[in-house]
């Protein structure tokens, strides 16, 4: 009958193996439950506060390129030779999502807050 040869037995199972049992390979331990919050953290602000930093980026871009950008309608931009006004309004009307954002945005705040008070809570504590 025929064998596989990709699939190894378990070493307690095999004749005389149970002497010595081969080394685990080394494998890196998942990374600590307090840094995968931090990076939930640090994501869950970037999305909440994406659509007031595509405003700020469209008006500060538009205006160190001397360019107009308004929700009317896309305005001429060149930047390079290329014609960026689609994308800066792109970026000034997705201010409108901030409406949906905002309460996220009052909550990476307040949660920021907490982060840097308990930082500052451990830090300054006495060491017993």
């Amino acid at each position: 009958m025929w064998r596989c040869s990709c699939i190894r037995t378990p070493a307690r199972s095999r004749p005389g193996a149970h002497e010595q049992e081969a080394p685990m390979p080394h494998t890196q331990p998942p990374p600590p439950r307090r840094s995968r919050r931090l990076i939930w953290l640090v994501l869950g602000t970037l999305v909440a506060w994406f659509p007031l930093l595509g405003v700020f980026a469209a008006t500060e871009i538009a205006s160190t390129l001397g360019c107009k950008v308004n929700e009317g309608q896309p305005q001429p931009c060149l930047f390079g030779g290329t014609d960026i006004g689609g994308l800066l309004y792109t970026l000034f009307t997705g201010g409108w999502f901030m409406l949906i954002t905002a309460p996220f945005m009052l909550l990476t705040i307040v949660l920021w807050v907490g982060v840097i008070v308990r930082w500052l809570w451990r830090r300054l504590r006495p060491v017993r």
